[in-house]
């Protein structure tokens, strides 16, 4: 299904399933539009790309480029993306028009077993999403962003449990460059998993982002941070519990890059790293705490 400069479209109670595509939208592909959509499964659909053009195989499931889209209760399972957005890719401006339809906002929704190279259930680029109730889970991003990748987006989940997807960066959610800041609240980051680096929440040069009132729980990395990596980004963790996180190298939260970490009537207890137990890493940057609590 291709939605191209229109506006007023609604989608209500279809499956969108086995498709294959090899420029943009393996399934859904939405381009300067406002659409609206309830009820909708999109699984089993396929990106694979072209090698000759770098800037497709986005959206294995769905694709939205400078878009004002609506939708709720939404199911986007077992799609491949070949470049960025196994699930979901969202782009927020496009080459013929800068000024894009004002939001990408999804009410309820499950995003699972999808894989991507850059976020295997979602990619946002240039973009400010709103996810509420929405569960991201057992996704796989080949380079970095298991369950969620961004590049310079400023995305808000609410309510939203994002558990046991895998990347060899950001297992769980992977905030990237300048411009990037996630707000996280009553949210849920748990059993998620990475090969190198912050298997729950991985910081990297991103302007920073807020948790606020969240659970990062059971996370697992294999080489660096279970938790919560931040590096070069100035973070903010308010109200939330880090624990049972476990890594190489520094289980809970690090701060490197000289990064810059506050922790707020929050606690950060029980994760541990092969020496033992392991809450706080400091590197560079600084980390302050105020009215927290740690077992270092």
């Amino acid at each position: 299904i291709s939605f191209f400069l229109v506006d007023g479209p609604v989608l209500s109670d279809i499956v969108v399933r086995d498709n294959e595509a090899t420029f943009h939208g393996g399934g859904i592909f939405i381009y300067v539009s406002n659409v609206v959509m309830s009820d909708v499964v999109v699984t089993g659909n396929r990106n694979w790309g072209n090698p000759n053009y770098w800037n497709v195989g986005n959206g294995g499931g769905i694709m939205s480029v400078a878009s004002g889209v609506d939708i709720t209760n939404l199911t986007v399972t077992d799609n491949i993306g070949k470049t960025m957005g196994g699930g979901i890719f969202n782009l927020g401006n496009s080459f013929e028009n800068d000024n894009s339809f004002p939001g990408f906002t999804i009410n309820g929704g499950v995003i699972s077993g999808n894989q991507g190279y850059y976020g295997g259930g979602f990619s946002f680029l240039n973009a400010d999403p709103v996810l509420n109730d929405v569960e991201i889970s057992s996704n796989y991003g080949e380079n970095a962003g298991g369950g969620i990748h961004m590049d310079n987006a400023t995305p808000v989940f609410h309510n939203c449990v994002i558990k046991d997807n895998g990347s060899p960066e950001g297992g769980g959610i992977f905030a990237y460059n300048d411009g990037s800041f996630p707000i996280i609240e009553n949210s849920v980051i748990s059993g998620n998993v990475c090969a190198d680096e912050g298997a729950g929440i991985y910081f990297k040069s991103a302007t920073g982002g807020v948790i606020r009132n969240s659970v990062v729980a059971d996370n697992i990395s294999d080489a660096y941070t279970g938790g919560v990596s931040i590096n070069g980004s100035s973070v903010h963790i308010m109200n939330s519990t880090i624990t049972g996180n476990t890594a190489n190298i520094d289980g809970g939260v690090a701060n490197w890059g000289n990064g810059f970490t506050t922790i707020t009537n929050s606690i950060v207890w029980g994760n541990s790293d092969v020496e033992g137990v392991s809450n706080l890493g400091l590197w560079n940057g600084d980390i302050d705490m105020y009215y927290s609590n740690t077992d270092d």
